[in-house]
């Protein structure tokens, strides 16, 4: 995660546990960690990884939206 923000870790763990329904990735997926590696999952399958800014952020936007916070 050398390559990952201090705002975006934080996220991520603010994500871990969290299902989202997402634009992006076509469906309701839920956030895993496994050995500080964090994964999106759909239908119990890994479909991405969140290894960088622009996913994580993404992924953000895309929870408080669902969450009522951006409106």
């Amino acid at each position: 995660m050398e390559n990952i923000k201090k705002s975006n870790q934080y996220t991520l763990k603010m994500l871990k546990g969290h299902e989202i329904n997402s634009i992006n990735y076509e469906g309701i997926v839920y956030i895993n960690e496994r050995n500080n590696s964090f994964s999106v999952h759909r239908d119990g399958e890994i479909i991405d990884y969140l290894n960088t800014n622009n996913k994580i952020e993404n992924l953000w936007k895309e929870y408080m939206f669902t969450e009522g916070q951006y409106n």
